[in-house]
């Protein structure tokens, strides 16, 4: 992307950027004079794609241009700084294409060894309060982390989170309501999902799940390789679970945030990852199958020692799987007590070879 592409002149970002850096009391003249100067040596240029060629860190989200300073430039000991121009306040800065603002949008939250501050309008009033993700070691295991929240001056420690390996973060802004999704991965590559509301009063927890969010629209580089991924719509993300109906899987499907906050699944039929047919029938099991070609279903034979693969889950507990002869088999399964069964038997023991985590 280049930075001409978002702004109308460089005269009118130059004094937006003059106007941001007056009202920051955050760091000292020295600094604003450097960030100053760094940024109209790289406005110079006939282009400006955001990275260390042009000299120019930047990104661009639904509330405006934020651009990014390290320290070995600016002289600043405090990590990587910034200066936020926002389209709200200076919308003769932006073109078009860049101030218009879906109802529903999702936004990834930087988190890392420096903290970075962003500007958002939580409760609608026209005025943006700063927040950050803040990482801080364990004090028992130097790979472990926790979380906390800055907002202004306020720092909420998300205790609920734990402590974890890795982390990202995402906001989710559903028309007029605003969730941080948090995904923490721990021991064993478990990973988990915390909502957390952002009211005018305060931050609580909605609740957590098993997961994370694997958005749908990729960036893509030279040689079809994909560099990261951009996230979309809270009314429709991909969304990967784990599964225990027959040993531990993942499944992964489409989802939308629903009106508490947590992600709900928009398919009825939730896909199966992976291709390991390391399960087999341990007797003979009567289903309904069709071949793949066919929509007919008829009624057959799933042979003891017939290797299988689970490919679908319903959400009615409808089991879809595959044999090695290309048909799928449907299993309607019934769930007593968080025990499946099917034709009055327990599901698992019905196969073998399943594999648990953990």
């Amino acid at each position: 992307m280049d930075l001409y592409d978002v702004i109308t002149t460089k005269e009118a970002l130059m004094e937006a950027f003059d106007q941001s850096l007056s009202e920051n009391s955050l760091y000292v003249k020295k600094w604003k004079d450097t960030v100053r100067r760094l940024t109209e040596a790289a406005l110079s240029e006939d282009k400006i794609i955001s990275g260390a060629e042009s000299g120019l860190s930047f990104t661009v989200d639904y509330q405006g241009l934020m651009f990014y300073f390290n320290e070995e430039d600016t002289g600043f000991e405090g990590g990587p700084s910034t200066v936020f121009v926002g389209f709200e306040e200076h919308p003769e800065v932006f073109t078009p294409a860049y101030t218009s603002v879906p109802v529903n949008y999702a936004s990834e939250i930087a988190i890392g060894d420096y903290e970075s501050v962003y500007w958002y309008d939580f409760n609608g009033d026209g005025i943006r309060e700063s927040f950050s993700l803040i990482l801080s070691n364990d004090l028992n295991d130097e790979y472990l982390h926790h979380l906390s929240l800055r907002w202004d001056d306020t720092v909420v420690t998300l205790d609920e989170v734990g402590a974890f390996y890795n982390v990202n973060a995402f906001l989710m802004h559903e028309a007029d309501r605003d969730y941080i999704y948090v995904e923490t991965t721990t021991e064993n590559d478990f990973q988990t999902l915390y909502v957390f509301e952002i009211t005018t009063e305060a931050i609580a927890l909605v609740n957590s799940t098993e997961g994370c969010i694997k958005f749908m629209i990729y960036n893509e580089e030279p040689g079809g390789h994909n560099s990261g991924c951009i996230p979309t719509n809270p009314r429709r993300f991909s969304m990967e679970t784990i599964d225990y109906t027959l040993g531990t899987n993942w499944l992964i499907g489409e989802y939308c945030v629903d009106w508490t906050g947590m992600p709900d699944s928009n398919s009825y039929y939730l896909d199966y990852i992976g291709d390991y047919w390391y399960i087999t029938a341990a007797e003979d099991i009567k289903a309904v199958y069709t071949n793949e070609d066919e929509y007919d279903e008829k009624t057959g034979i799933i042979k003891e020692g017939s290797e299988i693969l689970p490919y679908q889950l319903g959400m009615g507990s409808e089991l879809r799987i595959k044999t090695r002869d290309g048909k799928n088999w449907r299993l309607d399964l019934e769930n007593k007590d968080g025990v499946l069964y099917y034709n009055g038997k327990e599901l698992n023991d019905l196969f073998e070879g399943q594999i648990y985590a953990g």
